[in-house]
């Protein structure tokens, strides 16, 4: 088995008012990008997993992937990674999942499938906190802070 992380961001855009990601608007100017990442258990050559990928969850057009395992954006101060918890109906989890099995000859078995979706957050003095209070159902999800 091995894993595979994928993160797929819009190549068009720019850094929106983080403030709108809050119920209370923190006022300090702090900016924010959002990805979404997939982290990809699987049988079969890594080749025919990033095919999929590519085939299945990127607009080439609009999009950019990333499997490097770098940050997909530059002067970030904290990224929040937000996932569902494994025991937790997810449908695009298990509509990609549902893809796979309709593929005549996939190339590789998927054992499991994460999607996190992250928030890179830029400013000065960013407080996760806030953002965790907001966005993270602690029912329901499981996240990460890191720190640039």
């Amino acid at each position: 088995m091995a894993e595979q992380t994928f993160e797929i961001s819009a190549r068009f855009g720019e850094a929106e008012d983080a403030d709108h990601l809050l119920y209370t608007p923190s006022g300090r100017g702090w900016t924010c990008r959002r990805s979404r990442g997939y982290r990809l258990v699987t049988e079969g050559p890594a080749e025919a997993v990033e095919a999929f990928v590519r085939e299945v969850l990127l607009d080439p057009v609009s999009q950019h992937l990333r499997s490097d395992g770098r940050p997909a954006w530059d002067g970030w101060q904290v990224r929040l990674d937000i996932r569902m918890k494994d025991s937790v109906l997810d449908h695009e989890r298990e509509a990609i999942r549902a893809c796979h099995r309709r593929l005549p000859s996939p190339g590789f078995d998927l054992v499991s499938l994460q999607i996190i979706h992250h928030h890179y957050l830029f400013g000065e003095a960013v407080d996760p906190a806030l953002f965790i209070r907001d966005l993270v159902n602690p029912a329901i999800h499981c996240h990460d802070t890191l720190h640039a």
